[in-house]
């Protein structure tokens, strides 16, 4: 949702002079930073869990792959 919300800003630069283009950018940027930041902060086992949850349903298959 918030993805969403910071990518609206993006929707305003076919309106807006190429000046202010670099703004729109810089806000949009600091958005998605915060987002990331904020996921990164507060879901770190979350890809931990996806990753257990491909190697339960492959039987392992992922792990063998990636030994080459």
């Amino acid at each position: 949702m918030r993805v969403e919300r910071a990518l609206v800003g993006l929707e305003e630069l076919d309106t807006r002079p190429t000046a202010e283009h670099a703004p729109l950018y810089a806000a949009v940027h600091r958005e998605l930073s915060e987002v990331l930041a904020d996921a990164g902060a507060g879901t770190t086992g979350h890809a931990a869990d996806a990753a257990d949850e491909v190697r339960e349903s492959d039987g392992g298959e992922a792990d063998n792959h990636s030994n080459g």
